[in-house]
């Protein structure tokens, strides 16, 4: 492989790389959302056994 092959390999993988740190990095986003408090269940069961 030439210089030239070798940088175009680099940056292809390095835009592979990129995409799939975004893609990773949303589904991360996605799992941080707060979990429900012991007391938010508690008042959730109850109105829905009203």
């Amino acid at each position: 492989m030439n210089e030239k092959d070798v940088t175009n390999l680099y940056r292809s993988l390095m835009n592979s790389r990129e995409s799939f740190m975004q893609t990773r990095s949303r589904t991360r986003e996605r799992l941080a959302e707060p979990r429900m408090t012991p007391r938010d269940l508690e008042l959730r069961e109850c109105m829905r056994n009203r």
